[in-house]
């Protein structure tokens, strides 16, 4: 059985944190939370640019959008850059979906868990 999905950080240089995203995020198996990453830009605080590294990414449901909503809130909020190419494909088109629905910039609570 896959591992459950998984979070970690790497800074890439000063201005770059790289999100690593490992296992298999279901959310059955409940999510690694946001403010994690929160935390992290806390302490980085000269961060200019939130960047994806996926390739340990075993498998993913809705709970990678989840958690990708709440890190664009955090970023907009932040004036922070993020930086999606590292995403999959797939992934890059649903979230901009989610981006694009009318009051989806109103907050994560829509799309998921309440602050």
């Amino acid at each position: 059985m896959a591992e459950n999905g998984q979070l970690s950080f790497i800074r890439a240089d000063d201005f770059t944190l790289n999100v690593q995203l490992r296992g298999a995020w279901r959310l059955r198996n409940g999510l690694p939370p946001a403010n994690l990453l929160q935390r992290e830009l806390e302490s980085a605080r000269q961060v200019r640019t939130v960047a994806f590294d996926v390739g340990e990414l075993s498998s993913w449901d809705s709970s990678v959008l989840i958690f990708l909503v709440e890190v664009a809130e955090l970023c907009r909020q932040r004036k922070i850059a993020m930086d999606r190419a590292g995403l999959p494909a797939g992934v890059q088109k649903l979230l901009a979906l989610a981006e694009a629905v009318p009051g989806g910039k109103e907050g994560a609570g829509k799309w998921g868990r309440q602050p």
